[in-house]
């Protein structure tokens, strides 16, 4: 059997950019065939048109195929795998793909292995902040804990777990002796950065979110303006013995907060990534609830860059739920 992959269907290691496989052969039709692992999980014959096959959706196959954890802390067993995409007998490409909603613009190589969408953030004392890591050199990271005058004040190394790994990153967790004197953490993956800006500012009504980002792994924002409610109910009635009666009453409030100002750029594409997410958590006392957006609203200016806040409102999954 003649063929030629004309255009690799992935240009990186990301799912978000895969674009369509392109062959070119002189045979009538080719036989495809998707196998992750040893199983099969699509095979379809393509016929050629002009001399050439495209095959379009692979994204979407994979995709449906990788997933990632909301946890603080652990093993992304899920979130990737080998496919070998084969034509005929013969195997055309063999492709360890990660799992991602969209391309990242800022990393158009794929390059990324801290899987963030941008290179900075803000974390706080206490509250939770998980980083994901694609583990380099043997390493999963080495981190720096920084003060104000640029000083190292402790280095940390985590080794290499064999897998895509969740870690707490918040600062007492992992500086617990000197995290009250250092302003920024720098971790370090293979060639890439990462940095984390510490802040110690108190936000009496500030509530926590953990979701899954562009990269189906979890991150944290702070919400720290005072959330709103707006009472709703579902319930059917009917006419019983003369009278009306509720029943089936089932809650289904609507919550909506904003993030108070947004303290740097890289964040904006945080909040759209909440926003926008499949799965979305509020920490309640020490509980995390999941919860569906279902609004959000805010504005971007690129020149100059700014964004005021986000504003966004949210329910209960579980509607026996209120909070």
């Amino acid at each position: 059997m003649s063929y030629v992959v004309t255009i690799d269907p992935c240009p990186t290691k990301f799912v978000g950019d895969m674009v369509d496989m392109i062959l070119t052969t002189d045979e009538a039709s080719l036989d495809f065939q998707l196998k992750r692992g040893n199983e099969v999980v699509l095979e379809e014959n393509y016929v050629q048109s002009q001399g050439n096959v495209r095959i379009s959706g692979l994204d979407k196959v994979i995709g449906a195929l990788l997933k990632g954890d909301l946890k603080n802390d652990g093993s992304q067993y899920g979130y990737s795998d080998t496919f070998t995409f084969r034509i005929g007998e013969t195997t055309a490409l063999t492709k360890t793909m990660c799992q991602s909603h969209r391309a990242n613009v800022e990393d158009w190589n794929g390059a990324k292995h801290i899987l963030s969408p941008g290179t900075m953030d803000i974390c706080y004392p206490g509250k939770a902040h998980p980083l994901t890591f694609i583990p380099q050199n043997n390493k999963l990271f080495t981190a720096n804990l920084y003060s104000a005058s640029g000083a190292i004040l402790e280095t940390i190394t985590e080794s290499d777990p064999g897998v895509t790994y969740t870690k707490n990153c918040q600062p007492d967790a992992l500086f617990p002796v000197n995290y009250a004197n250092g302003v920024r953490i720098v971790y370090t993956s293979g060639s890439e950065t990462f940095t984390s800006f510490i802040t110690t500012k108190k936000y009496p009504d500030s509530l926590l979110f953990r979701y899954l980002n562009m990269y189906d792994v979890p991150e944290t924002l702070l919400a720290k303006k005072a959330m709103k409610v707006k009472p709703n109910f579902t319930d059917k009635v009917a006419l019983i013995n003369g009278q009306q009666q509720r029943f089936s009453v089932q809650p289904d409030d609507e919550y909506t907060i904003s993030s108070g100002a947004i303290i740097c750029q890289a964040q904006y594409i945080q909040w759209h990534d909440l926003t926008s997410s499949r799965q979305v958590e509020v920490l309640w006392g020490n509980r995390w609830i999941p919860v569906t957006i279902t609004r959000a609203n805010y504005e971007r200016t690129y020149s100059p860059p700014i964004v005021d806040s986000v504003t966004f409102s949210f329910k209960m999954a579980n509607k026996k739920i209120v909070i």
